[in-house]
């Protein structure tokens, strides 16, 4: 599957790779830290997690307020959110931080649709768990508004309507 970044669309819009507009976080923690995440931790229906103060049982990654994270495991099953808080989550998930808290918005709402996730299911591999690459989560292509304030008005929107 080929990917074309930069090409101009409708309005000034463009499309634009995940790994343009947001950066892989791969800090990583130790054993023991709190509050951890893992997959069974998201509410794919709502987009929402739950943090239960549980210490990581090994290696995770570090992550901050505003934070997307996507769940590499199983990737069609729809396990995104939007971090509202530092929390340490499983290494199953790919951690995206955008230059700003409105393109984090725009960002998150982007990677909950239905579409992503078919995206990633042409690339899974493995049969009892299937998953797919951080460079598959980078490599999807996103339509993405040039005008930042365009960015943020269409991530309110959306939040307003709760999708």
């Amino acid at each position: 599957m080929t990917m074309q970044a930069n090409v101009k669309n409708i309005n000034g819009w463009s499309k634009k790779r995940v790994g343009e507009i947001a950066t892989r976080i791969v800090v990583r923690a130790g054993t023991s830290s709190t509050p951890y995440i893992e997959i069974g931790d998201i509410d794919v229906e709502r987009k929402q997690y739950s943090v239960k103060d549980k210490p990581s049982p090994g290696i995770c990654v570090s992550a901050e307020n505003k934070d997307v994270i996507v769940s590499k495991v199983r990737p069609t099953r729809g396990a995104v959110v939007q971090l509202q808080r530092r929390a340490f989550v499983s290494p199953a998930f790919s951690v995206l931080r955008a230059a700003s808290a409105d393109d984090a918005d725009f960002l998150f709402y982007a990677l909950s649709r239905e579409d992503f996730f078919r995206y990633l299911g042409t690339l899974e591999t493995g049969t009892t768990y299937p998953s797919c690459d951080d460079k598959d989560v980078e490599n999807y292509e996103i339509s993405f508004p040039e005008n930042q304030k365009e960015r943020k008005k269409v991530a309110e929107i959306i939040s307003a309507i709760n999708i």
